[in-house]
């Protein structure tokens, strides 16, 4: 038996025929294309994908705060390029005919966005796209100027296939806040806002003070001077109309003066909800802490005498159903919030602190009010409110929808 298998010739080169088999037939090539140039896709989809989402809420935060950029914005294209595995991407579309940053908002300046088709379009959310959006499109870009990334592979499988592009979309809304917990629970009217900030809605929505970012108190430091003293403004908490308001409340419930019912010095209202007020000449709360600080102020269009807490929107015809009431049962519809840069307030028969401007009380005698500037900010966590007519009062948050 030794004879007969010793003299067998071995199976050398039977791997070597399998492979050259798999090989012709496209197999081994198909495998790489599939793992290797569609992973490659995989990839750049991801980048490309994270580049528009950053540019997105960039440009959101943009159009809420001063203006929206155009896709040739530098921020923008470094934002884009900056979440690329190669350093490179380009804010751009497959269709060169169609916009890369587009969208809709009141005064926003931007193009609208054509109706969605393809994977490469943002998905419009089952509720329907918010007031006020922007979307910013990425596309394929190499370090050479090149719109198609490379096949290694799949072109040896089929000559024509050299390369591939992919596009991909990022969707983001901007809108006034919907819910806030304030350790503030101080309302003023939609109207004294009006006056204090000179708004003319829709038109434009009030002239605002550049919001502190230095070192507490936030103004009077280096690099951070105090506003003109003309800006400072004063809120009353306490007194009649103000002239020319024929459509929405413009006083505090007597006996109110502004303080809301919030237990340990906090509340938490929402945009079109309403919140109880809490009558007294006591003084509500120790504002020391909110001295030098940015305050979210609940801005109210409507004071209703209710036994319970109303629901829906406020009755405004006629103007005389928002003014009726008075005491505990009182309640305030809430338009909105503010953001208001606390300097002073004076609360007759309760403390004071003097202006850090004027270092002298914002008010005198029986009256109660608090002094500062407004402010515009931008919060990302938040909740969106509905859009209701009156404006945002200077505080936006922004939401990814798509």
């Amino acid at each position: 038996m030794r004879r007969l298998t010793g003299g067998r010739a071995p199976e050398r080169g039977a791997v070597a025929i399998i492979v050259t088999i798999l090989l012709a037939s496209g197999v081994l090539l198909g495998c790489a294309a599939l793992s290797v140039d569609v992973g490659n896709l995989s990839a750049e989809r991801r980048d490309l994908q994270n580049g528009a989402d950053a540019a997105a809420l960039s440009a959101a935060q943009d159009c809420a705060i001063t203006v929206c950029p155009s896709a040739t914005s530098p921020s923008l294209m470094a934002l884009a390029g900056a979440n690329a595995s190669d350093g490179t991407s380009g804010i751009s579309r497959t269709n060169p005919a169609l916009p890369a940053v587009c969208g809709v908002g009141t005064g926003s300046g931007l193009v609208s966005c054509p109706a969605d088709s393809g994977l490469g379009e943002c998905p419009t959310p089952s509720g329907g796209l918010p007031p006020n959006y922007v979307r910013v499109y990425t596309q394929t870009r190499l370090q050479n100027g090149s719109t198609m990334l490379p096949y290694y592979f799949a072109q040896a499988l089929a000559g024509g296939a050299t390369g591939g592009t992919q596009q991909t979309c990022s969707a983001v809304a901007w809108g006034p806040l919907g819910q806030f917990h304030t350790i503030m629970p101080i309302t003023f009217s939609y109207c004294e806002w009006l006056a204090a900030t000179g708004a003319t809605p829709p038109a434009t929505t009030g002239t605002y003070v550049t919001a502190p970012s230095g070192p507490d108190p936030g103004y009077g430091g280096a690099g951070n001077p105090w506003p003109a003293a003309s800006q400072e403004r004063v809120v009353q908490l306490a007194g009649g109309s103000i002239p020319g308001c024929t459509t929405w409340n413009g006083h505090d419930a007597p006996g109110g003066f502004g303080w809301l019912s919030a237990p340990n010095c906090s509340v938490t209202t929402s945009t079109n909800g309403w919140v109880q007020t809490d009558p007294g000449n006591n003084e509500e709360c120790d504002l020391t802490a909110l001295l030098g600080k940015v305050a979210f102020l609940p801005v109210y269009d409507c004071v209703m005498a209710a036994g319970a807490q109303p629901t829906g929107p406020p009755p405004l015809t006629p103007a005389s159903a928002c003014a009726t009431g008075s005491g505990s049962n009182t309640w305030y519809h809430i338009a909105g919030f503010a953001a208001f840069y606390v300097s002073g307030w004076y609360l007759s028969g309760g403390s004071t602190a003097n202006s850090l401007l004027s270092h002298n009380p914002p008010c005198s005698g029986g009256s109660r009010c608090v002094s500062g500037w407004f402010v515009k900010k931008l919060l990302s966590v938040q909740d969106m409110g509905p859009n209701n007519n009156p404006p945002g009062f200077g505080i936006n948050v922004v939401q990814v929808v798509g």
